[in-house]
């Protein structure tokens, strides 16, 4: 009773529809209607560019390198892929490099009468708030320094999915913004990326300066631009994991309440799960598939070099029975090429 609901529009990739985000509004019923302003302007989203779904020849399907354990549990609970706090992930720029590209290229429209609005907003708690969850997957399936680094050292599992299937992922039983995003390498294409997002926020905003936004005003934008901006600094990498042609799942985990009138912001936690990492303690996310059907999600199963057992293919059909996987006995499982020991 009384209940204020607030509404983000993100349209899901794979979808055909021109801006991905959308403003959000505030209602005081559920509204599923179309938003009245698109965030990104009548131009195509900015994310779309680099959104697995997007190009054309997309990568049909996706490779998640683990080992025994992470295809266990991936199984035999029908379809759980945990997504990882982006801090914890062994590249040391992680989120740091895709960052400074969006605050030079911030800094490099500092004329633009939107610039400050911008500015500010990425200073907000609503902003800064929340966790950044990654889950990776590769476009290559049997490439041996993944095999290394995320396999159990050859001893696991590469896990195909289709791409397509990937959007469907529920955290809690319930969608949740996210986005299969291609990782670029390149600096210039790095740099190109950022100042065109940019350029498309500070268009966005031009409007919204002058007159004084309120606590509510400036809630909702800065957890727009939260969804948004890291999304950018996470599918943006050193150059030197290029080989890995990484695919990234990346979803913001923030549970900031509704500001009552009057009330300040303040910095918020998501709940979540953690475990004990390479890196520390990590914060993570489990990942579901709706109804835990994973039929039309999985692709393949590639055993890694480093297997050894002669019956491991019968033991991942155990596995996909019990899932119920359908033809199960005719699913395709392949032994990796690569030779290592």
């Amino acid at each position: 009773k009384g209940a204020v609901y607030l509404q983000l529009v993100a349209c899901p990739p794979f979808r055909h529809c021109p801006d991905h985000f959308h403003v959000i509004r505030w209602s005081r019923t559920p509204v599923w209607s179309p938003p009245d302003r698109p965030i990104g302007g009548h131009a195509k989203s900015t994310l779309n560019e680099f959104d697995t779904g997007a190009p054309p020849g997309a990568s049909p399907e996706l490779f998640h390198y683990t080992d025994a354990a992470g295809l266990i549990g991936i199984l035999a609970n029908k379809g759980e892929l945990w997504a990882s706090d982006a801090r914890c992930m062994n590249d040391t720029d992680e989120l740091t490099l895709g960052t400074a590209l969006l605050a030079q290229a911030l800094r490099d429209r500092a004329s633009h009468p939107a610039q400050g609005l911008l500015a500010r907003l990425l200073t907000h708690p609503a902003y800064a708030s929340g966790l950044l969850f990654v889950t990776s997957f590769s476009t290559k399936s049997d490439l041996l320094s993944q095999w290394r680094a995320y396999a159990d050292n050859g001893a696991g599992f590469a896990v195909g999915f289709r791409s397509s299937e990937l959007n469907k992922l529920t955290l809690d039983g319930k969608g949740v913004n996210k986005y299969l995003v291609r990782v670029e390498y390149q600096t210039n294409a790095q740099e190109s990326r950022a100042r065109r997002l940019i350029e498309r926020l500070l268009a966005t905003l031009e409007p919204m300066v002058g007159p004084a936004l309120d606590d509510q005003g400036d809630q909702f934008l800065a957890t727009t631009l939260g969804l948004i901006l890291p999304t950018l600094a996470a599918a943006s990498k050193n150059v030197g994991f290029e080989e890995e042609a990484e695919h990234r799942l990346v979803l913001r985990s923030s549970q900031d309440p509704l500001l009552a009138p009057g009330a300040k912001p303040e910095f918020t936690m998501p709940l979540c799960d953690f475990r004990s990492g390479k890196y520390g303690v990590t914060p993570f996310v489990k990942l579901h598939f709706p109804d835990g059907d994973l039929t039309g999600a999985l692709s393949r199963v590639v055993i890694g070099p480093r297997v050894t057992a002669p019956d491991t293919e019968e033991k991942v059909r155990a596995l996909l029975a019990n899932a119920r996987v359908k033809d199960w006995s005719k699913f395709p499982i392949e032994r990796a090429v690569a030779t290592y020991r």
